[in-house]
């Protein structure tokens, strides 16, 4: 995610906010399907690599349309705002996924 940031800005300022946002989504989107439908171990790292290309770009171009949008004064709120939301998905993450773990199962019982 942190070494596809100046790329994806760099890329927004050349095609447009909203299509490196559609793009960066995209792939996103793609990597997530691919990681989930995956096979083995190559795809389900193929796929998760989308995810991290597609997570940069949202979070960066996100980041730089609050800038372009918002004043100076009132941006900290902006972006304290997006970042109460990025905290509770990277906290409430792993928890969820373990309780997943430990109580789901794939398989049904009939």
């Amino acid at each position: 995610m942190t070494v596809v940031q100046p790329g994806s800005a760099c890329f927004a300022d050349l095609v447009g906010r909203r299509w490196a946002l559609t793009l960066s989504a995209a792939a996103l989107a793609l990597g997530a399907l691919l990681a989930a439908v995956a096979r083995n171990y190559a795809t389900i790292i193929t796929g998760r690599s989308l995810q991290g290309i597609g997570v940069g770009g949202v979070y960066t171009i996100t980041e730089i349309i609050i800038t372009d949008l918002v004043p100076l004064r009132l941006r900290g709120i902006w972006f304290a705002f997006l970042s109460v939301f990025s905290a509770i998905g990277l906290c409430s993450g792993p928890i969820l996924s373990g309780v997943l773990t430990k109580t789901a199962s794939w398989v049904r019982a009939y």
